[in-house]
């Protein structure tokens, strides 16, 4: 089957996906929920089938590690790096870089995937079970979940999201999740980046 125009398909983000060697990249997570929901899996599997294309090189991936100084500002501790195909036989690699996120000293660690190689392996696997003979639309346009989490804090925080000691942002992170389970799954940058941009919402509010 011919590979379906860009302009036809695009993979719903949580945040604005990553520029890098001259195509897109958007988080394994993002591209998990995205191949569940066209292929009519469970998040479990489509998670499993996708680290298998990762350790298989038909879908390439990426580490990135960064501190976020000042919101909308971060700095990478180290380049983003090409994944070898052989490092997803030894461990659950999306799992693994979320364990190195320091929430203490503001450093995530994650991976993304080739939205191109992504893309192209649903549609593939969607041929192949007959559940469509040609390019699905995007299952939502682009906007992600950080709108959607303002939301949930001007509720919550109506005064602003007080520093990591007094609200600890697992909890917050959980809090979250129950109430808006379409946010799951949600880590912490994203989480932090929301609200970065509320609290700076509410110190610079808006003149009428």
């Amino acid at each position: 089957m011919k590979k379906p125009d860009k302009g036809t398909i695009s993979i719903p983000t949580s945040e604005e996906p990553l520029p890098l060697y001259g195509e897109y990249w958007v988080h394994f997570h993002d591209a998990a929920q995205f191949a569940a929901k066209e292929l009519e899996i469970s998040i479990g599997s489509a998670e499993r089938r996708l680290r298998e294309q990762c350790a298989s090189g038909d879908v390439r991936s990426v580490r990135y590690k960064v501190h976020h100084e000042q919101p909308d500002e971060s700095e990478f501790l180290r380049d983003p790096e090409r994944v070898k195909p052989s490092e997803w036989l030894k461990d659950q690699l999306d799992i693994a870089a979320e364990a190195e996120d320091d929430e203490l000293n503001q450093v995530y660690a994650w991976i993304d995937v080739s939205e191109d190689d992504v893309v192209y392996w649903i549609v593939e696997e969607a041929v192949k079970a007959g559940k469509l003979s040609e390019a699905p639309k995007p299952a939502a346009a682009r906007g992600g979940k950080v709108p959607r989490i303002k939301v949930h804090l001007a509720e919550l925080h109506p005064n602003g999201v007080r520093e990591p000691g007094l609200c600890p942002r697992k909890d917050l992170q959980d809090t979250l999740i129950k109430k808006d389970k379409s946010l799951a799954p949600l880590d912490m940058a994203t989480l932090k980046t929301a609200i970065d941009e509320y609290n700076q919402s509410i110190r610079n509010p808006k003149q009428p």
